[in-house]
Parts: structure tokens; sequence; C-alpha cells
């Protein structure tokens, strides 16, 4: 019931006001499906864990032999002529059972490590698009600011036009960088839409706005060995191959078959009623079991590739974002410490010239328009960055 109500505060929410982070994540913890679909796996995998211990049910059998075809009623002619209850019940051996518990058991833990892999994935994705949606809504206002730059420049011509030879070119060219610049922050709203409709499909809630805080813009120092030991796929490949040895030490167990116990009550008439006992044990004589256990090590081996194969992966896949996180920024850095800067100097000194104030001022705005392009550089440097450090959570393990 608090599920619900909360549910419905969050639809109330964010309909009204902007959500942040914190919003989010609860109601993708609350409501995601993909999520719920693991939780469930878990609970079936439990089940299995309790049946995989339970003998099979005793098999109740009755019936009547030597029937005269003669005179079907008469039940007193031989002594073999009984009327019989029995129970069957197959007894394991060997230990089966055990190895069987311990196969399900591990499973579970595998499903427990998926789900906790799937929310990882799902944060990781959560703060992609989020850093993403902000970083957008910078550049969309950087490309407001050029777009007003290129009208002060569209009109300052048309008026300078009137009085000398200015080049229409240069005002035709104005007017396409002003369409052009439009276009831009067109494409860019609406991936700012498209980054809002991600994040209604991962948290099912409703968003209009967004309440975000981009992280410091520090390097990530990581420990690859650490990290490793600590990831769930690679603690999934582990179980996997500690579930592949207790999976041979049940194959290797099936060369001792299970046992079968039958018991009968034989009631006759005009004679002694009597019990009867019986055991049954299947032969291994054609060799399926030596198959199977050949069949379990080589699925073993094959986990051990796996494993190795993850390693080398993963150990590749954190040095490259590292290597691109670093590029970007350095970039940006030298961006904002160097090109920036220069240009601002060189803003300072048309500034500082007041001869032909109309030409200058154009010239000024146009400068101006080089350094927010700058800034639109250093912001997707910064994209770069923040996307390498949001891919870096998922291998760091980071939850909801």
């Amino acid at each position: 019931m608090k599920i619900v109500i909360l549910s419905i505060s969050f639809a109330i929410i964010s309909n009204i006001y902007a959500v942040s982070l914190q919003d989010i994540t609860i109601s993708t913890l609350q409501n995601n499906k993909n999520l719920e679909i693991y939780s469930n796996k878990i609970d079936i995998s439990k089940k299995n864990e309790e049946l995989s211990l339970k003998w099979k049910n005793i098999i109740l059998g009755f019936g009547i032999n030597d029937i005269l075809i003669s005179d079907v009623t008469a039940r007193d002619k031989e002594a073999m002529q009984t009327q019989f209850l029995t129970l069957s019940q197959e007894i394991p051996t060997n230990n089966k059972k055990l190895y069987l518990h311990n196969i399900n058991k591990i499973q579970t833990s595998i499903y427990e490590l998926s789900r906790y892999d799937k929310n990882s994935k799902i944060y990781s994705t959560i703060i992609q698009n989020l850093n993403k949606y902000k970083i957008i809504y910078k550049k969309i206002d950087i490309l407001r600011a050029i777009k007003k730059n290129i009208k002060d420049i569209k009109e300052l011509q048309n008026q300078i036009f009137k009085t000398t030879s200015i080049d229409q070119i240069d005002i035709i060219k104005n007017d396409s960088n002003y369409l052009n610049t439009e276009l831009k922050i067109q494409n860019l709203q609406h991936k700012l839409k498209l980054i809002k409709i991600e994040l209604e499909n991962i948290s099912y809630m409703k968003i209009n706005k967004i309440e975000y805080k981009l992280s410091s813009f520090t390097k990530d120092n990581v420990n690859i060995s650490k990290l490793l030991k600590q990831n769930y796929i690679y603690n999934i490949l582990i179980k996997k191959l500690n579930k592949n040895i207790q999976n041979i030490k049940l194959q290797n167990a099936k060369n001792i078959s299970d046992l079968k116990l039958n018991i009968g009550y034989y009631q006759r008439e005009s004679f002694d009623d009597y019990i009867g006992f019986s055991m049954s044990y299947p032969l291994s004589v054609y060799g399926k079991e030596d198959i199977e256990v050949i069949k379990a090590k080589k699925q073993k081996k094959e986990v051990k590739l796996l494993i190795k194969d993850y390693e080398n992966e993963f150990k590749n896949n954190i040095l490259m974002l590292l290597e691109e996180q670093k590029i970007a920024y350095s970039n940006s850095i030298f961006i904002k410490t160097k090109l920036i800067p220069n240009k601002e100097h060189m803003l300072e000194l048309l500034i500082s010239n007041t001869r032909n104030s109309g030409i200058n001022t154009i010239k000024q705005l146009k400068l101006k328009n080089e350094i927010l392009k700058d800034k639109l550089k250093a912001l997707d440097e910064q994209y770069k960055f923040y996307t390498t450090k949001a891919k870096l959570l998922y291998y760091k393990g980071k939850l909801l």
C-alpha cells in the first residue's frame, strides 16, 4: 500500500516540479520490471533449492491377480489368487540430492548477482542520460547567445549597408549562420525529449523537468584488480565454475544408481495372507554416466576460458575508458585555459580600438561567437569526460 501511495505521489510531483536523481532512483527501484523479473527468478530458484532435497513421492499400487475365466468371482481355488496393496519408494544414494541442492543454491546466488549487475547497468545509464541532459542544456544556452549575436550583426550590417557598399554575400552568410544555429537548437531540444523518454522508460514515471547537478570535474583513480574481484559478472562466472564442479560430482555420483524399494501386502481367501518385499537397482552398462561426466568437465573448461577472456576484456575496457577520460579532460582544460583566454585577449584589444565603431562592433560580435563556439567545444569534451565517468560507475558496481 505504501509503494502504491509513493508511486502516485511521484507521478503527481513529476508533473508539477522538477524530478531529481533521487526521485528517479526510488521510482526505478519500485517499478522497473527488469529488476522485478530477477527478483522473481530468485524466488523460483529458492523453491528449486527446497525441491532438490525432497524425495520422490511414494507410489501406491493395488490390484487382483489370477482371475479365473471360468468363474471370475471365485477367489479361493488357488493359493496364488490374491488381492494386494503395494508401496514403492525410490531411495537416492551417493549424495546426489546434496549435489543437486548445491547446484540450485549456487544458481540462486547467480540470479542475485545478475540482479545487482542489472541494477548497476541501469544506474550507469541513468547517470549517462542526466549528464547528457545537463550538458545539452548548457549548449542550448550558448547557442542562443550565438544566435543573438548573429542577429545583432545582421542589424548592424543592414545599417552599414545603407551608407556603405558592404558585401551582400556577408549578409547572406550571416542569415545562413542564424538559420543553422536555430536548427542546432531544435535538434538539441529534440535530444532532451529523447532523454526524458528513455528515463521514463527506465523509471516508469512521467518526467517534465529535471533538477540535476554534474559531479566534480575530477579524473577517476581506480584499482582494476580490486574492481575485478568485486565485479558482478566476474563473480557470476566464478559461481558458474563452482556450479560446474558440483555438476561433475553429481554426474560421478550417478554411477551408483538410486535404489527402488517395494513392499506389498497380499490377501488371500482360504489361505494365509503374506507380505512381499523387493529391491531393484538399475545397472550402468551402456556408459551413459561416463559420457555425462566428460560433458560436465568440458562445460567446466569452457567457463574457465570465459573467466580468462572476461578478465582481459574487463581490464582493457577500463583502460580505454580511463584513456578517453584523460584525453577529454586535457582537451577541456586546454580550451578553457589556452584557446578561450587568447581570444578573450583579442576581444579586449578590439574593444579598446574605437575607430570605425560599426565595423569594429561586428568584429567584436564575431569574435564573441568564436569564443562561444570554443565553449561549445569544451562542453563536447566535458560530455565525453562525463560519459566515461558514468560508464565507470558500472564497472565500479555502483547501485541505485
